[in-house]
């Protein structure tokens, strides 16, 4: 907090700039809104015409003033980013979503880094991450700092990732100067059970309190929660496109059955009036067949074959 009891007093005469050209302001009381992850969201101010017109009482109550303000700040942008991400799942590819996530979930906690696991076999692959930063395609699930997560159920948090032995890349926390971290799972919709993790880090040189908020447990895990309905998505659109296939294929077989027994009945239809023919000629003809034994023998085997494609 600032108390100024006189702003035309140095050195202030010479940086303040009025709200009002024609109000003449003489002092002032300002605090910060920081957020829970040490982000300065603004200032909340208050101005007098008189000299000396607040004190400390002031300044502890603006103080709590500006903590509701920015609890209200906070609130207001997880309602927009959670707008925003369930108009994602409906309009937008799966891996959109993931990487839209990470990043508003960097956004919302002041993170420098954020990255989404999820779980394959005995590893972690790495689904989703902030562009600016190097990360690992894949690490361990057993002994890593996101696979605890995984395995617990559970958020964990890292004080220093650059000697936290359960971070599996230390050289990558050293070589990028990460120091907090804070990872979430996130559990399967259906069944409650954990699918992967998200995760965001912090520059140590940065200000981070998210290994020590409530609010930011919360946050990220529901952020983790819109990931995990977009990968449930994802794995019922592979299911219908499959049974999709699987009834087209269906379908094919059906129409193709159809048009053979078109083909056939018609088939048979022609083929069953050739031994009809054929007896009809040998019957009227007789004597020239008996002159030509070949004719004969050839009507015979049109007769014959006839007979054995409609059998």
């Amino acid at each position: 907090p600032l108390c100024i009891h006189d702003l035309q007093a140095a050195p202030w005469n010479r940086i303040y700039h009025p709200l009002y050209a024609d109000l003449r302001m003489r002092s002032e009381l300002a605090v910060p809104l920081v957020g829970s992850s040490g982000r300065l969201e603004g200032v909340l101010n208050l101005e007098s015409p008189n000299i000396g017109a607040f004190n400390e009482g002031d300044s502890l109550l603006l103080m709590s003033l500006a903590t509701q303000a920015v609890i209200a700040i906070q609130e207001a942008r997880l309602l927009d980013v959670l707008l925003e991400l369930g108009q994602d799942l409906l309009m937008k590819p799966t891996q959109a979503v993931l990487d839209r996530l990470v990043e508003q979930a960097c956004g919302l906690l002041n993170a420098a880094a954020g990255t989404l696991w999820m779980v394959e076999g005995e590893t972690l692959a790495l689904r989703a991450a902030s562009g600016a930063h190097e990360h690992s395609e894949s690490i361990p699930l057993k002994g890593s700092l996101a696979g605890d997560a995984v395995e617990t159920g559970r958020p964990v948090r890292s004080e220093d990732l650059r000697t936290d032995p359960r971070f599996h890349r230390p050289d990558l926390a050293a070589r990028q100067n990460w120091a907090r971290a804070l990872i979430v799972p996130i559990l399967s919709s259906d069944k409650h059970e954990p699918v992967g993790a998200l995760g965001v880090y912090s520059i140590a040189a940065e200000p981070g309190h998210f290994t020590e908020s409530e609010w930011d447990e919360k946050v990220l895990t529901c952020l983790a929660y819109y990931g995990a309905l977009a990968l449930h998505a994802e794995d019922r659109q592979a299911a219908l496109r499959s049974a999709q296939e699987r009834q087209s294929i269906a379908e094919t077989f059906a129409a193709v059955g159809d048009i053979s027994a078109i083909v056939l009945h018609h088939l048979y239809n022609k083929l069953g009036t050739i031994p009809v023919r054929v007896q009809v000629i040998e019957s009227k003809c007789a004597s020239t067949l008996a002159a030509e034994p070949y004719l004969a023998a050839a009507l015979s085997e049109i007769k014959r074959s006839a007979h054995e494609t409609l059998a």
